[in-house]
């Protein structure tokens, strides 16, 4: 059972937006963020490095970027911006099971 709402955005700006709301107290922190690398407007990197800039966001706990790619760069990017964790996209749904059991257990 999710403790939390799960909330999904459709643009990075969108969750930009959303954020700015969490700053002034009229929206929840959220616990996770799962962020997609390619999203419109804004990719991945940008949003993760522009929420890890402000000092009430920098602490939230796991920051987990999406991909398809599997690139050595894009993975040591993702570290570089603040992200805590890499996972590319599978088509495999155990592996996706495994993945988010994962990050329960944290």
């Amino acid at each position: 059972m999710l403790r939390n709402p799960f909330l999904t955005f459709l643009s990075g700006t969108e969750f930009l937006e959303y954020m700015a709301q969490v700053k002034l107290g009229e929206k929840t922190l959220p616990a996770m963020v799962l962020m997609d690398l390619n999203m419109p407007a804004l990719d991945g990197f940008e949003i993760v490095e522009r929420v890890r800039q402000e000092r009430e966001f920098s602490q939230i706990p796991i920051i987990v970027v999406l991909s398809n790619s599997d690139s050595p760069r894009d993975m040591e990017e993702a570290t570089e911006v603040g992200a805590d964790g890499f996972q590319t996209k599978d088509l495999d749904i155990k592996a996706y099971v495994e993945f988010f059991n994962s990050l329960a257990a944290d």
